[in-house]
């Protein structure tokens, strides 16, 4: 259904449809658990 749509589409914009809604919104996450949850378990962990 989506894939001759898809196909028509010149590379490099495929490619960056999926980097901007696959990529991008991964790495903002990652980067919100990062700042939220490495913190607290450096404070918590025994041997930190």
């Amino acid at each position: 259904m989506l894939l001759p749509r898809s196909l028509t589409k010149p590379t490099i914009r495929y490619l960056w449809g999926k980097v901007a809604t696959l990529l991008w919104p991964t790495m903002v996450w990652l980067a919100i658990y990062a700042l939220i949850v490495l913190p607290a378990t450096n404070r918590t962990h025994p041997l930190a």
